[in-house]
């Protein structure tokens, strides 16, 4: 699978630059999953949704997937290294672009309760004041 949605700090209009952890991957466009989107600690954490949510990303084709998602995995303390309690976890995921075509993508899901986090309602980290 070399096809990753990115909905938070990876994002290119996110502050922080941290889309340079993507390496040489290729924009694809924005695109929307089906999930909802929590303010964790000055970042987000997507977790799925069947109630309409949609949180708003971008997708990316991977030129070096194994190595660009070990990067990844270390960024977002993904991975059995890190211990059974991961924050995030790596999952596959279908993904929809803005022209209607779906796919299946990698994504990073939160994986602790979400009880006490402030939901962006807006499914979009980058849009100011977003929290609701």
């Amino acid at each position: 699978m070399d096809l990753l949605f990115v909905y938070g700090t990876l994002r290119r209009s996110a502050d922080g630059g941290m889309n340079r952890l993507l390496g040489s991957a290729r924009f694809l466009g924005k695109a929307v999953w089906h999930g909802r989107l929590y303010l964790v600690d000055g970042y987000p954490g997507a977790v799925a949704s069947t109630d309409g949510s949609l949180v708003r990303g971008e997708l990316y084709r991977l030129t070096e997937p194994a190595v660009t998602l070990a990067v990844l995995d270390r960024y977002e303390e993904c991975g059995p290294e890190f211990g059974g309690e991961n924050e995030y976890l790596r999952s596959v995921t279908t993904v929809t672009l803005e022209d209607g075509t779906e796919t299946d993508a990698w994504i990073y899901l939160y994986h602790r309760p979400v009880d006490g986090l402030v939901r962006i309602a807006s499914g979009d980290y980058c849009i100011p004041s977003a929290g609701a």
